[in-house]
C-alpha cells in the first residue's frame, strides 16, 4: 500500500526500505518462532505467532488512511499526450 501513494522519485528508495525489513525479519522470525517452538510445541509457536501478528495488524489497518481514503489514481497520459489531445479538441 505504501508503493501507491510513494511520490514515483522515492519508490526505489522504499524498494530498499522494504527490502531491508525482508531481509532482517527473516532471521528474526526463524529465530523468535524456534525459541517459542522449544519451550512449548510446535502447533503453539505458530498459533501465538498469527495470533500477535493479527493483534498487531489491526490497528495499523484502523489507522491508516490508506484503506479508508480513496487513493487518486495517476494519469495514464503524459503532459506531452494531454496537450496533443487539447489541439485536436480544439
Amino acid at each position: 500500500m505504501t508503493m501507491l501513494v510513494t511520490p514515483p522519485a522515492m519508490r526505489g528508495r522504499m524498494m530498499g526500505l522494504l527490502s531491508v525489513c525482508i531481509g532482517a525479519a527473516t532471521p528474526l522470525g526463524t529465530l523468535e518462532i524456534g525459541g517459542l517452538a522449544a519451550a512449548c510445541t510446535v502447533q503453539h509457536a505458530i498459533a501465538g505467532n498469527a495470533l500477535v501478528g493479527l493483534l498487531l495488524l489491526a490497528p495499523a489497518v484502523a489507522l491508516t488512511p490508506l484503506v479508508w481514503q480513496r487513493i487518486p489514481q495517476p494519469s495514464l497520459m503524459s503532459t506531452a499526450d494531454k496537450s496533443v489531445s487539447r489541439q485536436r479538441g480544439a
